[in-house]
């Protein structure tokens, strides 16, 4: 996912009518109009909440206005049109094509992004607790705070003071206890650096009321959890007790040196979040009215431990066709625990080369054939014969898709500058991948560079 919201995909988020991407008010009215007919409901208004706001914001709603009567009307014509043999458009808008696992997975944190950013309207509707929402990133500046930012200025016109998670687990109970006191919907862990392996923090992301002692006192003091909790970080590594307990945001920003792009939609999100804070309201109201309208139905998605969170935000979502909410689930499972993970079964298996072996992301140059090894072959054929089923080696958001195929080796390219030119241990001592521009083949190159240790090679 890219920063600064990036643009829907066609054909995937809403719809695509007649080739354009971006929906007008008026379009996703109908939208709505003809899902809330075909169940027998009828949406009258955007939100009365969300009127009372513009009204308080002075706005005249010229840009946020839509005429719902009329949207009934063109979807009824539609419908008799639909009976002399023509397609209405809002079942064109339906009828797309079949979404792909690398589709579903980009959607799913766009989902997962906006179901974190409707939680504070919807926080009364939900029984129990709220799970938490990691925003991974492989690369710094790639702006994961700003979007948690971004969403809570736009909940509670503020953004939540962020706070670092501690590894030391009397340090993680002075620092829950605080930070749920302050009533804020967000518990914001930004820049996380480390490992987190916390029994302390799973128990608290699913306890109705969190007790611990107040600092400097010999007295206790049980406080209830009513938030949600988003974790930001490069390449962030969880506990399965506690990847279970997460959905992943995971933005990518489709270059490794992010904090050189220049080609945002806003160059001042924040302040544009700020500026546009009272259409921003309308639209999670009426994205959560139209779900009311239609009888709160659950949704289809179910999470151990939240399903109340799980079927309401899968509710709203589904509602107005917003798909693949968790979809990703794999993926943030791939992150759970250090004891296995792919990326260092990768490095071992990298480190069996000998030294000065040459590694590419995808297919071996004709000129470099003999002399360097395919990463992508190395993943997708890892586990060979052993397998029982699927073969390769699984890394999260190094592009593989569940057909068993690492599609697109940019993803591996970019995974791979993750861990060049950094020292890696290995039974023998250390090595480093180093970064060249192979100028023969003009590819770019790996080079496995091992320093033995003089005392294990004695």
């Amino acid at each position: 996912m890219t920063n600064a919201m990036p643009d829907p995909a066609p054909n995937l988020v809403w719809a695509d009518i007649d080739g354009k991407v971006e929906l007008s008010n008026s379009e996703i009215c109908d939208l709505m109009v003809a899902r809330q007919l075909e169940e027998g409901h009828e949406l009258d208004a955007p939100c009365a909440a969300a009127q009372e706001l513009l009204d308080q914001w002075e706005s005249e709603g010229d840009d946020l206005s839509v005429d719902w009567a009329a949207a009934r009307q063109r979807h009824r014509a539609a419908r008799r049109v639909s009976a002399d043999g023509e397609e209405p458009e809002y079942e064109a808008i339906e009828n797309q094509p079949e979404l792909t696992e690398d589709d579903r997975r980009n959607l799913a944190s766009i989902a997962n992004a906006i179901a974190m950013g409707l939680f504070p309207f919807v926080r009364e509707m939900i029984e129990g607790n709220a799970p938490g929402t990691l925003i991974d990133k492989q690369f710094a500046g790639t702006g994961s705070g700003k979007l948690e930012s971004a969403f809570s200025i736009i909940a509670s016109g503020s953004a939540t003071p962020a706070v670092s998670l501690p590894e030391d687990p009397e340090e993680m109970t002075k620092r829950l206890l605080p930070v749920l006191r302050s009533g804020r919907p967000n518990v914001f862990f930004d820049n996380v650096n480390h490992a987190v392996d916390s029994g302390e923090l799973a128990s608290a992301m699913t306890a109705d009321w969190y007790e611990a002692r107040i600092l400097g006192k010999s007295e206790t003091i049980a406080v209830e959890v009513r938030c949600q909790w988003v974790v930001t970080g490069i390449q962030v590594q969880l506990s399965k007790e506690l990847a279970r307990r997460f959905s992943l945001i995971f933005m990518d920003p489709k270059t490794d040196k992010p904090e050189n792009r220049e080609d945002f939609r806003h160059a001042d999100l924040t302040g544009w979040v700020r500026k546009n804070r009272g259409r921003l309201v309308w639209a999670c109201l009426t994205l959560v009215q139209n779900w009311v309208a239609g009888g709160r139905q659950p949704g289809s998605v179910n999470m151990a431990s939240y399903t109340s969170w799980a079927q309401t935000m899968s509710g709203i979502l589904e509602a107005a066709g917003i798909l693949c909410l968790r979809e990703n689930a794999s993926d943030m499972s791939a992150r759970a625990s250090t004891e296995n993970d792919p990326k260092q079964v990768l490095l071992a298996y990298l480190a069996s080369f000998p030294d000065d072996t040459l590694f590419v992301a995808g297919s071996v140059p004709k000129r470099l054939e003999g002399k360097a090894q395919s990463v992508k072959v190395i993943l997708e054929d890892f586990f060979g014969d052993e397998a029982a089923g699927e073969t390769a080696l699984r890394i999260a958001g190094w592009g593989y898709d569940r057909d068993g195929a690492y599609g697109d080796p940019q993803k591996i390219a970019a995974g791979m500058r993750t861990i060049e030119d950094m020292p890696h241990s290995y039974d023998g001592g250390q090595f480093t991948l180093v970064k060249e521009r192979h100028k023969g083949a003009n590819a770019l190159t790996w080079r496995l560079d091992k320093t033995a240790d003089p005392e294990k090679q004695a």
